[in-house]
């Protein structure tokens, strides 16, 4: 067993079984040798999470688990749930691991943080070779080795305990063998549609949920209410319906395949646009106009305000997307690397202009959404207007073509107090900028959820 200490071990609660000579396999393990592991789920197979544990040994030897036991985690999976398939992503805090291509399709998306490190990569660093082991009711069946990208594998979920007052059966009434599994009731995506459209009292009660539309990552924000502004000066916002936004901001190849597409105008200047170096980044030099007409192009919108806000700070008000203190490490801003006149740190955040979105997955705001304060500041679609704010003369710019806008959430070249999830400006909508992108939101469609 003192081989096996440097191994990540992987405790399935319920009956898990080696693939070899066993049905077909229900789950495939995906290890990212760095940073995360993933465990997806093919549409039309029903599985239940419930009970699955996670545990390791760390390198003193200590055993640590991550237990699942409620949640979206534990949700039965109905046949077809999702084309092709569910990917539930356990990756270390403060990573931003590339997703296994087979959950960059059109798939569900469940990401969990886990915060203790060495957890599930492996490496062959000082001849540590780290597989996964495979265990049932703590017996061992099986290893994914340290060699495999990833492995099959089949999870039978526990079948849960009676009531403690179901009264036991007849000494004389047949027990049916222990191995004969127990019908689990079906269960789809309908409780996490319920669980978005009731009133979100607090950040902590979402767990952030994304799914991929049209080739782009967009996270699901829940109902709820929010003090809109840093002393509640915009009034009491509540959303009645869910909504989603873009993970990312909008970036220079999302942004080309509608220039492509013959619907969209190229960036006012193409410096960052033309090089390949930039693709990942967001892309700049787009006038609000261009931005709508981006937005419309792929059925979404460029978020109001309050959306953008509530989606930022949620029902906990925060000032920052991460919480009510600064930290110059989750973010790009105005540091070291702006001029000394303005710098706002002597440290560097390592970019003295733009980074590729999500560059800072530890500064995610509380639906998952990356990038909110920081490296660019955003279009909204909102008109330029004082507080309280009013939804309906704010967000509602019908033919206004002219008017103001405002842009939310701080850029590269901001000091910290411009990049609060609270601070407002606004610009004509003709104008560009190299400090100035965006991000897309759409609403909430019965169905979304579902195949």
């Amino acid at each position: 067993m003192r081989r096996l200490l440097a191994f990540c071990l992987v405790v399935l609660a319920g009956s898990l079984s080696a693939i070899r000579g066993q049905a077909e396999p229900n789950l495939r393990l995906i290890v990212d040798r760095d940073q995360a592991l993933t465990i997806y789920i093919a549409a039309g197979q029903p599985v239940n999470l419930n009970g699955l544990a996670l545990r390791y040994l760390d390198i003193s030897g200590t055993v640590q688990s991550v237990q699942v036991t409620a949640g979206f985690d534990a949700l039965r999976l109905s046949g077809g749930v999702a084309s092709p398939g569910a990917c539930f992503v356990y990756r270390q805090t403060g990573t931003s691991p590339v997703l296994p291509g087979i959950c960059a399709q059109p798939a569900l998306l469940f990401r969990r943080e886990i915060t203790q490190a060495d957890v599930f990569w492996y490496d062959f660093t000082a001849n540590r070779r780290r597989d996964i082991a495979v265990l049932s009711n703590g017996s061992f069946t099986g290893i994914c080795p340290a060699s495999a990208v990833e492995c099959p594998i089949i999870y039978t979920p526990p079948t849960p305990a009676p009531p403690a007052d179901t009264p036991a059966p007849p000494t004389d009434t047949p027990v049916p063998p222990t191995d004969t599994p127990a019908p689990t009731p079906p269960y789809d995506l309908a409780a996490l549609a319920a669980l978005a459209s009731s009133q979100t009292a607090y950040n902590a009660d979402w767990t952030p949920f994304t799914k991929v539309f049209d080739g782009v990552e967009m996270a699901l924000v829940p109902a709820g209410c929010f003090e809109m502004g840093i002393t509640g000066e915009g009034g009491r916002q509540c959303f009645y319906a869910p909504f989603w936004i873009d993970v990312t901001e909008v970036t220079n190849a999302e942004y080309r395949r509608c220039v492509e597409a013959g619907r969209c105008e190229a960036p006012t200047s193409r410096i960052y646009y033309d090089d390949p170096a930039f693709a990942r980044a967001p892309v700049v030099y787009v006038s609000w106009l261009e931005a709508d007409v981006y937005a419309r192009w792929r059925g979404c919108y460029l978020p109001s305000e309050r959306e953008w806000e509530y989606a930022a700070r949620g029902p906990d008000n925060l000032l920052y997307p991460w919480g009510g203190a600064f930290d110059g490490t989750l973010l790009n801003y105005c540091d070291a690397n702006c001029p000394a006149s303005r710098a706002d740190s002597t440290t560097s955040d390592g970019h003295a202009y733009l980074a590729a979105v999500g560059s800072y997955p530890g500064g995610a705001s509380w639906v998952g959404a990356l990038d909110l304060s920081g490296n660019v500041a955003e279009w909204t679609g909102s008109l330029q207007r004082d507080y309280p704010y009013s939804a309906d003369a704010s967000e509602d710019g019908g033919s206004d073509r002219r008017s103001n806008r405002i842009f939310r959430g701080g850029a590269w070249d901001d000091d910290r107090g411009r990049v609060r999830a609270t601070y407002r400006a606004w610009g004509d909508p003709i104008v560009s900028s190299s400090s100035i992108g965006f991000r897309c939101a759409r609403p909430y469609r019965d169905g979304d959820l579902m195949p």
